[in-house]
Parts: structure tokens; sequence; C-alpha cells
């Protein structure tokens, strides 16, 4: 098991849509709007970079070093999957993790409004899906696309 593995159950055990991983702070969970710190000892520099390169390979650790970031995905099974951004912060490694569920949910589950589950329905046509960071575009989409999927052959461009 990776350093980090115990971090991201912690998170999708209390419902977290990301997680903060920087020098001089615990990691801090994101849960709705609220940055909520664990209860853990502020990480030092090496600490961090400890915890964060638990989950990269060493091409990815490579990588990052060429490119001073590096995005990547990480599957830990039975629990979510994350999207993680690795970047450099005040000198130090910092990285931020958005969690997404294995099952994705349908748009009734969501609570969708009828008109935006329509939309799934179009034939054709360009549609646009916006709107603020954290808000739930990602998960939206997930279940709007599995719903097209499911129902029909068609080509959806992301």
């Amino acid at each position: 098991m990776n350093e980090i593995d115990e971090v991201l159950r912690v998170a999708a055990k209390r419902n977290a849509s990301d997680v903060h991983i920087q020098a001089g702070l615990p990691p801090v969970l994101r849960i709705q709007t609220t940055l909520v710190p664990l209860d853990s000892a502020k990480l030092s520099e090496d600490g961090t970079e400890r915890l964060i390169f638990s989950a990269m390979s060493e091409e990815q650790k490579k990588l990052f070093h060429e490119r001073l970031q590096y995005d990547f995905s990480y599957d830990l099974p039975g629990v979510s999957r994350f999207r993680v951004n690795v970047f450099r912060q005040r000198d130090s490694v910092a990285a931020a993790f958005r969690r997404f569920p294995h099952e994705v949910p349908t748009p009734e589950a969501l609570g969708l409004p009828g008109a935006i589950i329509e939309m799934s329905e179009v034939q054709r046509g360009f549609v646009l899906f916006t709107g603020a960071a954290g808000t739930g575009k990602s998960t939206s989409l997930a279940a709007l696309i599995d719903q097209i999927n499911r129902k029909r052959r068609v080509h959806i461009i992301t």
C-alpha cells in the first residue's frame, strides 16, 4: 500500500471532492466548499514529497522533474479514482487530488433537472456545459454521457 492511500481512503469516507497536499500543512480535504485539515501533523517538505511520490511511478516522477508539473490518474481499488495534479509551490512539491467515484451515478440520482436530462437526447448540435469549479460538471457530464452510451451509438467529443 502506498503512503497516500490512507489519506485518500479518509477523503472518500468523508465524501471529500479534493485532497490538497503541501508542505507546512496537514493534508487538507475539500468537503463541499469547506477546506478541512486532517487531524495529523503538518507535513515537512520531505514528507510532502514522499507522500505525493508514493502515488507515482518512476516514469511519472521523471516527467514531473522535467516539466515541474505533471497530471495523471490514480486508482485506489474499491475506493475511488483520482485525477492528480502535482506541481512546484514555494520551492517544494505540492499536489491536488480530485476524487471520482468508480460507479457513474444516474442523472436522476444526481437530481439533474428534466431539461438537462432531455439535452442528452438531442440528435445533433453543440452543447456547452459550464459552471464554477467544484460544482459537479464532470460528474453530471459523466452521468449524461453514460446514459447516451447506454441508449444509442453516437460519437461524443468532450
